[in-house]
């Protein structure tokens, strides 16, 4: 095993290089940094105290991290929050009936009486970044392993983070940057009392569908409004209906004012994750077989769901947020593909690491040997990557496999000799309406059989001796069904007389049904000859990069490198503007109103508007929301490094107003995940006017623009 040396003496180097702008996204500590001067070189016109203060109300403490992985901004002093339509999609979806639907008819309350619980919901407000580098280091001793490490800085972390959460809303989280060389504290304050305040219809909202999803030009506004509440006293609380609206110390002004080509624009938010210094065998492995097969798996999942949510309105509810998520994913990775083949990205990282090496001068012998640990390391890995691949696709989607996997441990707590049946038997009435309360059975089926199909394709040696029954067999068609329709993890009469047994110590009705113990061939065939191995190796490969990474920067002083996103706070920036996707494409930067009543024109399901809304549009020129042309502004793009998490994030201008809402990037765009183009990525957002505009003139919710500082 290959010992890493410690290379934070040499991590200082990777802030002040000059080079790329625009490019990165980046912590708001901008104080005396480079990045903070190119910003105002390109426009903008706030202190680095008015971006991130501690001490101050800044822009800071008016993003929020919404949910598990979205971003949102307050936009009022009284905890009004605007996040993205498909992030709250779930919440929506959640609060619908059959009779009642929220996402096919939108939903507006009329005052805070009628602002409905989102149940589950968080929101998380940033209070401080702090470097704890020095202290997360300390005493590692330089001889470990990676892995050894990082077990030693893991448990730093996990008894820091502990010691910091006095309270139940103070969440600390401590993440790794560089590759394990620089180390930060994320001090959150955490809200469990959210509601939902409005949101427009999912026609209006996602307006395109999959057809417009990760493309230009776009017309969607993709926008829904929550408020944060607090307990009587000020602080998180759970809820209760004497709770109160979130005193806010810090909102944004909205603005109404517009875009026009080249302003400035910054964004804040929490982009999920980026992989901008990959080696380049990775990168081939990503394009050549992990997304390719990520792809085929997904086109026949959304085939199956897709049919039966225009079958049946209950499917169309209970499968819109998976529908959502498999589709969003499908569709980037297809664009990652088109941008990796477009731009030649493969081949400009091989030629960038060839530069790296002829320009490495004292580094060339330390460089070289990187690249042959990448080399042997990723070549070792590989297998293992791609049989996770195939189960994270295919096992874990399959529900009677979720099930099996939270029914495991109640069954040995049923095994225990002091074993509480009172407690086992709400567990398990609590596990069985969850999966069977609102469970498609018939989609559920056909979902499951082609998702082991699939698996099928997995090297054999990782194969299940029981897949081949339900699988492979040229008899499949007919042994699958009646397996699936027999057995206790599908059928709710079967899984209550197993429950029933259970509690009566009996546990065979479980442990001997065909689909248990396929599940737990499975689960054993994971942790046993995959799970260890592909961790043991993937910790080989990845501790190369606590070298690579400092060694970068100083190789190539042309620039300055900026950390990989991980759901931390960051701050990107760019410009209002057009691009040029193909040979003789123009894309202009905005769209308006008339675009999309072409769109509708067309007579297609996803450009299907609701009774009346061309109606309401139509008189939008006569509004403060139109441009001086009469036209109603609806999106925009600009130059924002922006990935996944930065959805619902405020757009803003030199001024840090928010002129937009960003929702998505252009097709061309998903490849910035992996590498950034400023002359062709761009961010998608909707514009605020657009925004002010449906709350006004089609919500009939103007008393929600009275608490808005809005800047007309």
């Amino acid at each position: 095993m290959r010992v890493y040396k410690s290379v934070v003496t040499i991590a200082v180097f990777l802030l002040p290089l000059t080079g790329l702008a625009r490019e990165g996204m980046w912590l708001p500590l901008l104080a005396e940094n480079k990045t903070f001067t190119d910003m105002q070189a390109a426009g903008l016109k706030l202190s680095p105290e008015d971006i991130y203060s501690i001490n101050e109300a800044c822009l800071k403490d008016a993003i929020v991290l919404f949910g598990r992985g979205c971003t949102g901004g307050i936009i009022s002093e009284s905890g009004l929050l605007i996040t993205n339509h498909h992030c709250g999609a779930g919440q929506i979806a959640g609060l619908s009936t059959v009779g009642s639907n929220y996402l096919l008819k939108g939903y507006w309350a009329k005052n805070s009486n009628e602002e409905l619980q989102a149940k589950g919901l968080t929101v998380k407000i940033l209070n401080k970044i702090e470097d704890i580098t020095g202290a997360m280091l300390k005493d590692i001793p330089l001889a470990l392993s990676y892995q050894e490490r990082m077990v030693q800085i893991g448990n730093k972390i996990l008894e820091t983070e502990t010691s910091i959460e006095d309270t139940s809303h103070f969440k600390a989280s401590i993440e790794s940057f560089y590759a394990g060389n620089e180390y930060y504290l994320f001090l959150y304050t955490e809200y469990t009392d959210i509601r939902l305040v409005g949101t427009p219809p999912e026609s209006i909202a996602s307006f395109g569908g999959d057809t417009d999803n990760w493309v230009w030009p776009r017309h969607s506004a993709d926008f829904a409004l929550f408020r944060i509440y607090t307990g009587p006293d000020g602080k998180p609380a759970q809820y209760a209906p004497e709770n109160i609206p979130l005193k806010s110390t810090k909102n944004l002004t909205v603005s109404a004012k517009g875009v026009k080509e080249g302003s400035f624009t910054m964004l804040m938010g929490f982009p999920g994750r980026t992989f901008s210094y990959l080696y380049s065998g990775e990168l081939e492995d990503i394009f050549n077989q992990l997304y390719p097969t990520r792809i085929k798996i997904r086109d026949g999942r959304l085939e199956i769901i897709n049919r039966a949510r225009l079958e049946d309105e209950k499917a169309y509810l209970l499968y819109a947020p998976e529908q959502s998520s498999i589709s969003n994913s499908w569709k980037k990775w297809k664009g990652v593909l088109y941008g990796f083949n477009r731009f030649d990205v493969l081949e400009k990282r091989r030629e960038y690491e060839k530069w790296l090496l002829a320009h490495a001068g004292p580094y060339k012998n330390q460089l070289s040997e990187i690249y042959e640990t990448f080399e042997s390391t990723y070549g070792a890995l590989k297998p293992y990557s791609q049989a996770i691949n195939y189960f994270n696709e295919t096992v874990f989607n399959i529900k009677f496999f979720r099930l099996y996997t939270e029914l495991v441990p109640i069954l040995k707590n049923v095994q225990e000799e002091f074993a509480d049946f009172d407690m086992l038997e709400e567990r398990f009435s609590t596990l069985g309406d969850k999966y069977f309360a609102n469970l498609q059975f018939e989609t559920e089926k056909e979902l499951s059989f082609f998702l082991l199909q699939k698996f099928g394709e997995i090297d054999e040696s990782y194969r299940p001796a029981l897949l081949k029954n339900y699988s492979t067999s040229e008899k499949a068609g007919n042994i699958f069904p009646s397996v699936y329709e027999l057995s206790a993890l599908t059928n709710p009469g079967k899984f209550n007389k197993a429950v029933k047994a259970a509690l009566n110590g009996k546990t065979k009705a479980f442990t001997n049904d065909a689909l248990f113990k396929l599940c737990n061939e499975l689960a054993q065939i994971y942790t046993e000859e995959l799970e260890y191995y592909y961790q043991y190796y993937l910790d080989e490969y990845q501790g190369t990069y606590s070298e690579y990474i400092p060694l970068i920067s100083l190789i190539d002083t042309t620039r300055r490198l900026y950390p990989d996103a991980n759901l931390t706070m960051r701050l990107a920036y760019g410009a209002v503007g057009g691009y040029s996707p193909h040979d003789a494409v123009r894309y202009r930067y905005q769209t308006y109103s008339d675009g999309l009543v072409q769109k509708s024109a067309l007579g297609l399901e996803e450009y299907t508007l609701p009774d009346n809304y061309l109606n309401v549009l139509k008189a939008a020129e006569s509004t403060p929301y139109a441009d001086s042309t009469g036209r109603l502004p609806l999106c925009f793009i600009a130059s924002n490094h922006t990935s996944g998490g930065n959805s619902g994030s405020p757009v803003l201008n030199s001024e840090g107003k928010m002129i937009g809402l960003n929702f998505d990037r252009t097709w061309e765009s998903t490849m910035s995940d992996f590498y950034f183009d400023e002359s062709i990525c761009r961010n998608i957002a909707v514009d605020c006017r657009y925004i002010l505009f449906i709350i006004d003139k089609y919500a009939g919710a103007g008393y929600l623009l009275d608490e808005m500082d809005i800047e007309w």
